[in-house]
């Protein structure tokens, strides 16, 4: 499981929600057959990078968005703007994968509309 968080102004707890995934799936049966990837600040490179080298069957994007976009941070330390992705690139870039994931969440506010582009590239996809 891919665990993208982005919340580039600080306003959105991603830490402890991934953090709340992380035990879940610790206490399941079958944990041994879970692997998280965990970015808490994750900037479009990291989603390009992980997608590739982790090859997820599920990924897990927490932050802002709305209709289509999706907001990443950005490589900088300080509070900042968001990095704005397309929700075309973002299922763009998950279709250029050659394992592609069986699910892609994104928990974030306006994405619902994102999911039947989602679909058309993965099997589910869900806001």
């Amino acid at each position: 499981m891919l665990l993208l968080g982005a919340a580039s102004d600080g306003s959105l707890r991603i830490g402890r929600e991934q953090e709340r995934i992380r035990t879940i799936v610790q206490r399941a049966t079958h944990r041994d057959l879970v692997d998280l990837d965990v970015h808490s600040a994750a900037t479009a490179d990291t989603l390009l990078d992980a997608l590739p080298r982790f090859c997820p069957h599920i990924v897990h994007f927490s932050g802002h968005s709305g209709e289509n976009l999706l907001e990443f941070e950005r490589d900088v330390d300080d509070l900042h703007e968001s990095a704005i992705v397309s929700a075309s690139a973002f299922a763009g870039a998950i279709a250029a994968v050659d394992e592609k994931p069986l699910l892609v969440v994104l928990n974030s506010c306006h994405s619902a509309g994102q999911t039947e582009g989602l679909v058309e590239t993965v099997p589910f996809a869900s806001a």
